[in-house]
């Protein structure tokens, strides 16, 4: 059986199991976060030797299916056979046992597997050291931090390629540990569903994004979006530039001068990097 038809195989079934299921801390359908783990085992299996794609994506697609859904070992080997159903129980944690031992009980189970079992671990871990929900604080930060880490020490001769993936995104994600995001104040919250939010025309086609204008809406209202922003938002890229980003509500914000920018998390420059949709022939000057 063809890649491809693993992979539709594999998704199909994934995306009937997960329909009701969200990413935590997000409007967006679970199966983004399974593609996600997918596109990086893709692009792992570019830069590895003796690698089985077929095998990985498959497992890519359904590592959360036992955990988080009602669907039985049997059934998923009586789809998909015993190997992928195998390594999606290593990927599985145990609940009987204490929470301090769960990670690592599923690690030691992980490594007796194939190593393309230890990359779909890798390529979640990665897939999900980004802006942390709002509401964690920072010892519940900073004790997944200390899960990656753990993850990059038993795993780390599983996949090169991946293992340096992670290393950096654990870089990345210690900015995360002293900042806890403030949520939106209730009038501010007012304030932002009370706007005529305008669509923008330059770059309609290329970054669809929405604005309004600090001279046509309520000063001090906007004064403090813009300072919430600043002082809430986390710092991301946009090309080679750097920007600073809020999320709320499935929208992100920014702002420039007089002007407050937003647009569907989606669309976002950060999301669209990872999803594989930057627009063709654009740069930035």
């Amino acid at each position: 059986m063809n890649t491809q038809t693993l992979y539709q195989k594999a998704i199909k079934f994934a995306g009937e199991k997960h329909k009701d299921q969200l990413i935590p801390g997000s409007k967006s359908n679970y199966l983004l976060h399974l593609s996600n783990v997918a596109m990086e085992i893709l692009i792992a299996s570019y830069n590895s030797n003796n690698f089985d794609k077929g095998f990985a994506l498959q497992i890519a697609l359904l590592h959360d299916i036992l955990e988080d859904t009602d669907t039985t070992i049997k059934e998923l080997e009586s789809i998909f056979g015993s190997d992928v159903a195998k390594a999606v129980a290593a990927l599985t944690i145990n609940k009987d046992l204490p929470k301090e031992q769960q990670m690592q009980d599923s690690l030691n189970r992980i490594k007796e597997l194939q190593l393309e079992v230890w990359a779909v671990k890798l390529a979640d871990r990665i897939t999900n050291l980004q802006s942390p929900p709002p509401n964690w604080n920072k010892e519940k930060r900073s004790k997944y931090l200390d899960q990656a880490k753990l993850i990059l020490k038993e795993l780390y001769n599983g996949n090169e390629y991946l293992a340096n993936r992670l290393k950096e995104k654990i870089e990345e994600y210690k900015k995360y540990l002293n900042k806890i995001t403030l949520n939106l104040s209730n009038d501010l919250k007012k304030f932002i569903e009370e706007q005529k939010w305008t669509f923008a025309k330059t770059y309609a086609k290329t970054w669809p994004h929405e604005y309004i204008v600090q001279e046509k809406v309520d000063n001090k209202k906007y004064i403090k979006l813009a300072a919430h922003i600043d002082t809430q938002g986390y710092e991301s890229n946009f090309y080679n530039t750097k920007q600073i980003y809020y999320d709320f509500n499935g929208y992100t914000y920014w702002h420039m001068e007089n002007i407050i920018n937003r647009c569907v998390y989606k669309d976002t420059y950060h999301q669209r990097e990872i999803d594989g949709r930057l627009p063709e022939n654009y740069s930035i000057k």
